[in-house]
């Protein structure tokens, strides 16, 4: 099972992007009068609680200021009223607040600015432009009402307006009697940064070394940052403004878009819930919460958070770009297009409809859409460089490498703060320009490896992926497509350095996966970097798991949902891995697997450590259910109607031809039957763990409580408790295994008593026979003891009761190899060899000693086999192909004897004799006279007068 792979990477791809920058994003409050008067300093009480976020005391304060109060002070203390509805998303209440403080101060820019604030927050685009206009004509001067008539004319598309504005800031900013205050400073930045962003960047850096308690400076900052990809200094701007202000909204939301950039969902979610607590309608974090919703599937739920938005504003841009994704993710065309007129009606060449839906598709994996989206929005705005990046990232993620490079070149010329970009092409760049990738073709497949391992991987690389393509796509009915460019091939790229990978797929390094596919190509690293992280892993297995992606992709026309296509790539590949069976097991005790119709959460949002890695297994585990029950013809026919645009409790209510509920009890009784092998007793939760402690404190716990309490403390390392609970469980019950086995565990691993150890471990095998660990240890202790027999009576238990158990020292089947080859007996040790090796396809170590056995008993072609296996996860050890050489050759098979010696020889440099006259005896044997004649001279350059490079080249002739 790959831990994660294709679907995980959409959770990289970018998850959501704000398109218009809230209008109501600052309220400037510079015109609040000096505290002087006991009111004054009420009212400065005031604007102190709503500045640090304490809204309601803020409001209260407001409230207690004498109604009589000078029309500066109800200027300003209405003003402060406004923003408290504002960021506390209260906007008909910041509407009319803003209209009585207009009654009052008809004339007063400040206030015309601040009602066309709250207008433009619920969509009422003309009259906010209205009351601007009337700002700008009372003074023309007036910097806050040309800011907001500048983000109004980015909602509407107004480029007159936008160019008149952006003009204005330029002279002002040139002006530097006029530009000495972080307000103007940053409203300057802010409407100059579309056009020099770089400078704009510079401009909010002055600003808030000249205020640092500036917010609005960090939060236009912090988005510029989010915007131009920069995640580390939007995080650091958004945290800024958090230190002074815990409860801002927008901050929140900022930084929990930045958190799911980064695939930190807990944490996103965390910012996501602080921000709508503060202002349950705030666009932005209800975008994100849609955006979430629709990865997982849960397209209602999606739909609810957009209706949100739109009940707030009609005229949302971000949230019509939302419903006509959402009508697209469901089918329906005609909704979609009328959400696209809608939002153009608003904004005639408005991009981020198209960008929103292309990012929709991209995260549904349905990369063909996402291209043909992007498409669109560069040829509705050629200038914005967000279209050439979806089109140019998605085409590359499609194998068509040359116009998506191209494209994603003209994206970097545009900006040059988006770093997915700067490492996509960096890692394009050595393949197109520096030239270091061997490009092989195979029927159906145009493979890529960097040249330094090309020589290396390309012959077992070759055989694997045509045998794939011959098994896997009989099995599942589809001959899949590959890009135009390759003439219909499917791409397979393979790095040496992760990064390299990581950047390729999703342009950052550190993706957390072996391998990824996006329907027409494969990216995976070498097995280079399993040898150098000493975490090995089945390359072939791998490839098997991504091709098995561009199949279920294909045949659902990029529908499938992702439970389902990882479900059939990790059943596929036969290897749930082991070392998740403990977390399985934990999973089913707290009750966390998730039905059927919310699977996808823990793949796109994990709520736990390891929820995703636990996702794969559950998900192979329900596939290997339908394909046991239903038979393989289930999946096809899921398949199927996904690929009709069906939903997912639909498409299972109508293959099963039963309810939801019913499905979802059948598949758990099944994962709980396959748990049950596993011979494992999950640890007790945190909350499991304090009730039990609580409980024994007052001894009112039984005999299995106070087992489970003291196997607890064991794990937390608190050795002493464990051992007071466990004499207290078996003195009222002596027949408690386990209890017994905390006792031997601590003998064994804490008092270093193996006679002790052996005592209670004898106790709790006899207590319980089926106790797996208690006679694994009796094992390990009979083993240390010389005691060959009886160590081996104890592993063959273990071997059959928990076959699964393969921790190294604990391993029965590494223990027995050892017993049964110093005992004499080969054939046994044979047996367990090739068993582990059945059970995990990663294990190295086991197939080159099972090779070894067997060339030892004469076996050849069996040892040849296991050799090449062994290849499949690691085929850099030269004296591994040296061993696999002599297998071949002896078993006659003198082709791919010579293929093992020359790899051999290449992975010395050419500096092995016996690799190169290996090569060369059993070239010259297969009739390759050329090849021979190469490892001859390589023979020549170390020893010119080799005897049996004479011998081999007399047989050639001259």
């Amino acid at each position: 099972m790959v831990a994660a792979d294709s679907a995980h990477v959409s959770d990289r791809l970018r998850l959501f992007r704000a398109r218009v920058l809230p209008p109501a994003l600052v309220v400037f409050l510079a015109f609040l009068a000096p505290a002087a008067t006991a009111s004054d300093r009420d009212l400065e009480r005031a604007r102190e609680a709503v500045h640090a976020g304490r809204y309601e005391q803020g409001l209260k304060l407001l409230d207690g200021l004498p109604r009589d109060a000078s029309e500066s002070r109800q200027k300003a203390a209405r003003a402060l009223r406004v923003q408290v509805y504002l960021e506390t998303g209260r906007y008909q209440e910041a509407i009319a607040e803003a209209a009585r403080l207009e009654s009052i101060r008809p004339r007063d820019p400040d206030v015309l600015t601040l009602h066309a604030k709250a207008l433009l927050e619920v969509g009422r685009y003309a009259q906010a432009r209205e009351k601007l206009a009337a700002a700008v004509s009372l003074d023309e001067n007036h910097y806050r009402s040309r800011l907001q008539m500048l983000l109004l004319a980015e909602i509407i598309g107004d480029d007159t307006l936008f160019d008149k504005q952006v003009d204005y800031f330029f002279d002002l900013y040139n002006n530097d009697d006029k530009t000495q205050t972080a307000d103007t400073i940053a409203s300057v930045a802010r409407a100059v940064q579309k056009e020099v962003p770089n400078d704009a960047w510079r401009a909010y850096r002055e600003a808030w070394r000249q205020d640092p308690h500036h917010l609005e400076t960090y939060i236009f900052e912090g988005f510029l940052a989010y915007e131009k990809y920069a995640w580390a200094d939007a995080r650091k701007s958004f945290s800024e403004v958090l230190e002074r202000n815990p409860n801002h909204a927008l901050a929140q939301a900022g930084l929990a878009a930045v958190f799911l950039a980064n695939s930190k969902y807990d944490e996103a979610d965390q910012a996501l819930a602080k921000a709508l607590a503060v202002n349950p309608n705030l666009p932005l974090a209800l975008e994100i919460k849609a955006a979430m919703y629709a990865v997982e599937r849960q397209f209602d739920k999606g739909l609810e958070q957009i209706r949100k938005i739109i009940a707030v504003n009609p005229n949302s841009l971000d949230g019509l770009s939302l419903l006509a994704a959402h009508y697209e993710n469901t089918g329906k065309t005609g909704q979609r297009d009328a959400a696209i007129a809608q939002a153009q009606s608003i904004h005639p060449n408005y991009v981020g409809v198209y960008i929103t839906l292309a990012e929709a598709a991209e995260r549904m994996r349905q990369f063909p859409r996402a291209i043909a989206w992007a498409r669109k929005a560069i040829k509705t705005d050629p200038d914005d460089w967000q279209g050439y990046h979806m089109a140019g990232m998605n085409l590359l993620r499609s194998g068509e490498e040359k116009e998506g490079y191209r494209l994603l070149e003209e994206a970097w010329q545009r900006n040059r703060f988006n770093v997915w970009c700067r490492n996509m092409l960096v890692v394009m760049d050595k393949d197109f320009k520096k030239h270091q990738f061997t490009y092989f073709n195979t029927p159906h497949f145009l493979v890529k490896l960097h040249r330094k391992e090309a020589d290396v991987l390309w012959p077992y690389i070759e055989p694997v992926i045509e045998a794939a393509y011959e098994t896997f796509t009989k099995k599942y009915d589809i001959q899949p497509e590959g890009a135009l460019e390759l003439r219909g091939k499917l791409l397979f790229s393979m790095f040496p350095k992760h990064e390299d990978f990581s950047a390729r797929t999703v342009g950052l390094p550190g993706l957390p996966a072996l391998g990824a596919c996006f329907g027409q190509i494969i990216t995976m690293p070498s097995p280079r970097f399993g040898i150098e992280r000493q975490d090995l892993f089945n390359w072939r297995r791998v490839f098997e798991h991504e091709f098995l992606h561009i199949l279920t992709l294909q045949k659902t026309d990029y529908r499938i949902p992702r439970w389902f296509t990882e479900g059939i790539s990790t059943y596929e590949e036969q290897d749930p891995q082991i070392k998740y069976d403990r977390m399985l097991v934990s999973a089913i005790a707290q009750d966390k697997l998730l039905p059927l119709e919310t699977i996808n959460v823990g793949f796109n949002r994990p709520s736990f450590p390891q929820q995703m890695a636990l996702s794969y297994y559950h998900a192979s585990l329900v596939v290997r259910y339908f394909v046991e029950t239903y038979g393989r013809e289930s999946l096809l026919q899921m398949m199927e109607l996904y690929r009709a645009g069906r939903r997912d409790k639909d498409v299972l209510e109508t293959v099963f031809k039963k309810p939801i509920a019913e499905l979802n009890r059948e598949v758990m009784d099944y994962v709980k039957s396959w748990a049950a092998q596993i011979k494992i007793t999950p640890p007790p939760s945190d909350e499991e763990f304090e009730k039990l402690e609580q409980e024994a404190q007052h001894s009112r716990l039984d005999a299995a409580s106070w087992t489970q309490l003291a196997s607890a403390y064991v794990g937390r390392r608190r050795f002493d408790e464990a051992r007071r609970a466990a004499r207290k469980a078996i003195r009222i019950d002596p027949r408690q295994a386990r209890a017994h086995g905390v006792l031997g565990y601590l003998a064994y691993q804490v008092d270093k008593d193996n006679r002790a150890a052996k005592r209670h471990f004898a106790k709790a095998k006899g207590a319980d026979p089926n106790y797996v660990y208690a006679r694994v240890y009796l094992g390990l202790i009979y083993r240390k003891e010389g005691l060959t027999r009886e160590a081996i009576v104890e592993f063959e238990a273990v071997r059959k009761l928990y076959p699964r158990l393969q921790d190294r020292e604990k391993s029965p089947h590494h223990n027995l190899a050892d017993l049964y080859e110093q005992s004499g007996q080969p054939d046994q040790a044979i047996a367990v060899l090739r068993e582990v090796t059945r059970i995990s396809n990663r294990d190295y170590d086991a197939l080159v000693r099972l090779a070894r056995l067997l060339v030892q008993e004469r076996r050849y072609a069996q040892a040849a086999a296991a050799y090449l296996d062994s290849f499949y996860i690691n085929p850099f050890e030269e004296q591994t192909h040296l061993e696999a050489g002599d297998a071949y050759e002896n078993a006659g098979q003198s082709k791919a004897a010579a293929r093992e010696f020359k790899v051999a020889s290449i992975l010395s440099d050419y500096r092995n004799l016996e690799a190169l006259v290996g090569w060369a005896r059993t070239a010259a044997a297969d009739g390759q006279a050329d090849a021979a004649r190469q490892a001859i001279r390589s023979i020549r350059r170390i020893d010119p007068t080799h005897l049996e490079a004479d011998r081999i080249e007399r047989l050639l002739g001259k």
